[in-house]
């Protein structure tokens, strides 16, 4: 084999492979970290498992009518994974925890310099304005590169499913233009009016990525975080906390629960930094918890999993209920306050990652190192995955109904579960070269122009 053959075959191989064949070949290799035990890494895991579930979510759209539909829905929806709990795995509030997660990290360091008894405000501005700064820099540049992929397979029409076979909602997607000027116009008017617009709070239709609506409103939600975090950076630690509820309060009352998760971010890294000043492994928190009395011991051991039961029941509010007219049993007394399901996720999103951040026992799955490298690959995953189901994902359904038939319900799930494990693995490997190719490099270039413009105040 010649060494351009090798060098490209080592290319297209996920890291986890290249990084066993040969760990010196590639600096993408070192990239990839082992698990980490933070106090937050279990965060990382959750990205991952959520990323997961939104293609599953994604993929199962087409193919399965009235999934939005809760258990007992018009007196005819009885299908068990619609009950509550289970239909977490294709129903659940995938976006408000990414907006949570967000919002913690973008507002971890200004919260450790606020609350340092050593707090230096000359450092606390640098932080802020490098974070405000690489924002964009980092958020935008995947999803055009992305984007501009699928405008290339759009226009050489790999991006031609017979989507009007398809039983349940029919996915949004571009269509290919009579030249490839035509379609590069079209693109990049989609790009400056949709894809990186912060100045519109309407949801676009975004045609090259109907799944990227989070982008601009990640960026929105990232410039609440960073102006949040500035008022309240000199504020008293109670001071800040009656403020952050407050705020959370009143977006949701005025409709923006898009923007009370990153504000909810904030307020959980607010309170874990209260309750841990330093970063503690997962080891030493067992510790402290281990040294109370045996009575405060079992409180504290019970108290996460007491609020986790009822948050994943709040989260598994059927997103369809007829505006109201049709709220399913078990959740007729939330429908009196309100019928949409994205306040309902917002709180519960919170509620969990609450909860988890009180113990570590559940956290372990997550800080684990499958969990880990989904949390690695997820973002990548988010952008490539829908492009994926257009171009290969969508295919591999009839391709299995032709081994399991469909002649009754069984043989249907069958063939639909095969085409889904199938664009799961090959998922997971495009994801893992996009960020090797595509993210990371971004990542670092970022970091470039930061110095560049900013010289050395980082």
């Amino acid at each position: 084999m010649s060494i351009a053959t090798r060098s490209l075959c080592l290319a297209l191989l996920p890291s986890w492979a290249r990084a066993q064949l040969e760990p010196q070949a590639s600096p993408l290799v070192k990239e990839v970290p082992k698990a980490r035990h933070t106090s937050s890494a279990y965060m990382d895991g959750l990205r991952g498992l959520v990323a997961v579930l939104v293609f599953v979510r994604h993929f199962t759209l087409p193919w399965q009518d009235h999934i939005d539909y809760g258990y007992g829905y018009q007196d005819k929806y009885y299908g068990v994974l619609r009950l509550p709990y289970l239909r977490l795995l294709y129903a659940g509030p995938l976006v408000p925890v990414f907006f949570i997660i967000s919002g913690y990290v973008l507002s971890a360091k200004t919260i450790r310099h606020s609350r340092a008894s050593t707090c230096s405000h000359d450092a606390l501005f640098i932080s802020l304005s490098g974070s405000v700064f690489r924002r964009a820099l980092r958020l935008f540049p995947p999803p055009i590169i992305s984007t501009f992929l699928v405008m290339i397979l759009t226009h050489l029409g790999l991006f031609s499913f017979d989507y009007a076979a398809m039983p349940g909602r029919q996915p949004v997607h571009a269509e290919a233009l009579g030249t490839f000027t035509a379609q590069l116009s079209h693109w990049t008017s989609f790009v400056g009016n949709e894809l990186v617009n912060p100045w519109r709070w309407d949801v676009p239709r975004l045609v090259y990525g109907p799944h990227l609506w989070t982008i601009p409103m990640s960026f929105k939600g990232s410039a609440v975080t960073f102006l949040t975090c500035l008022m309240l950076a000199r504020a008293r630690p109670n001071i800040r906390l009656a403020l952050l509820c407050a705020a959370i309060a009143y977006a949701l009352s005025r409709g923006r629960w898009d923007m009370a998760p990153f504000l909810g971010g904030i307020l959980l890294c607010e309170l874990d930094t209260r309750r841990t000043p330093h970063p503690v492994t997962q080891s030493n928190s067992d510790e402290n918890i281990e040294k109370t009395k045996p009575t405060n011991k079992f409180f504290l051991r019970a108290l996460p999993l007491v609020t986790l039961l009822p948050s994943l029941y709040l989260a598994s509010f059927p997103r369809s209920n007829a505006l109201g007219k049709n709220c399913v049993p078990g959740y007729v007394i939330f429908c009196t306050t309100t019928p949409n399901y994205r306040y309902w996720h917002a709180v519960s999103a919170f509620l969990i990652l609450f909860s988890l951040s009180h113990s570590p026992t559940l956290q372990r799955p997550f800080t684990s190192p499958l969990a880990q490298y989904l949390g690695r690959i997820s973002f990548s995953m988010y952008l490539v995955h829908e492009p994926l189901l257009h171009v290969f994902g969508f295919y591999t359904v009839p391709f299995f109904w032709g081994v399991t038939g469909t002649g009754s319900g069984w043989r249907y799930q069958a063939g639909f579960a095969m085409g889904m494990v199938m664009t799961g693995f090959v998922l997971v490997w495009v994801a893992d070269l996009f960020r090797g190719w595509v993210e990371v490099p971004c990542g670092r270039a970022a970091r470039w122009v930061e110095g560049v413009c900013l010289g050395g105040n980082k």
